[in-house]
């Protein structure tokens, strides 16, 4: 398109004025309340779509992935029964109180 920006804003501007003008002196804000129920619906079907899209296409991720190699059987057993106390975290909740 061979035209410049600045008059090209302008006029798109001026067309908004015209056609707002027109739906305010039409009362055209009555038809505003079809309008809203059937857009709140369209837009929860959209995320509604979106999320379960999503969720497909992890399943299908998930599903093409390899199963991970076998662990060694038996593991060997733990050299601690449970493990070392966390003392810095422990001291840190004491001296709150």
């Amino acid at each position: 398109m061979d035209m410049e920006y600045l008059a090209f804003h302008f006029w798109v501007c001026v067309w908004l004025v015209v056609i707002g003008i027109v739906v305010v002196a039409m009362e055209g804000s009555v038809i505003v309340r079809y309008i809203t129920r059937f857009t709140d619906e369209i837009f929860a079907v959209l995320f509604s779509m979106i999320f379960i899209v999503e969720a497909l296409k992890h399943i299908y991720k998930v599903g093409m992935t390899p199963p991970p190699l076998p662990l060694p059987l038996p593991l060997p057993p733990p050299s601690h029964p449970h493990p070392p106390p966390n003392l810095p975290m422990r001291s840190l909740l004491y001296s709150s109180q």
